[in-house]
């Protein structure tokens, strides 16, 4: 799972939104995905979108400080 934002070495971006948190994402990790997932890590994360990425597909590196990211 890659979290909240980017790579550490990769300076933050400010946006207008709320900034996501993954300090407590840990629980999700390793649960089937579903719908009703995506709502409670968004809810965790504080996010306002949430992107699933699957193993091998491609996704853009853009950083948005408001977007969970799960791979």
């Amino acid at each position: 799972a890659q979290g909240c934002g980017p790579p550490p070495a990769t300076p933050p971006v400010a946006e207008k939104g709320g900034p996501c948190r993954d300090d407590a994402l840990a629980a999700f990790v390793g649960k089937p995905v579903s719908a009703e997932l995506g709502a409670e890590m968004l809810k965790a994360s504080g996010a306002r979108t949430l992107r699933w990425g699957g193993p091998g597909m491609a996704m853009t590196m853009d950083y948005r400080q408001d977007r969970l990211t799960v791979a």
